[in-house]
């Protein structure tokens, strides 16, 4: 069972910018929040090497990640895209982790469709 929720909200703005809004309930105690917006479905024609005329296939590329100090149950950060990247195909990924330990206490995933 997790010792932390984790609740997203997001916005995508125009200009690229995905505003997120968190809320966190739980044992928020000397913690840090990490989040990661990942794209899916993302190929590569690989030119040379032993991989070399063929396409590769790939999942969960972490096209930015950012880690917030937890102070307060609620917050917000924004990241910032680049116009090549597909957002029907992507996601946010939050984890809480103990400062020290790195132990994990919650975890939550939203889409960007």
């Amino acid at each position: 069972p997790s010792e932390v929720s984790i609740e997203l909200e997001k916005i995508i703005k125009p200009d690229g910018e995905i505003q997120v809004k968190y809320k966190l309930t739980g044992d928020i105690k000397n913690a840090v929040l990490n989040l990661a917006l990942v794209e899916n479905d993302i190929s590569t024609k690989v030119l040379r090497g032993e991989n070399g005329g063929r396409t590769l296939h790939h999942n969960n590329i972490v096209r930015d990640f950012q880690t917030v100090e937890v102070k307060n149950t609620e917050g917000s950060f924004s990241f910032f895209t680049m116009k090549d990247w597909q957002l029907k195909n992507a996601a946010i990924v939050a984890y809480v982790q103990d400062r020290e330990t790195w132990h994990v206490r919650g975890a939550a995933k939203t889409t960007l469709r």
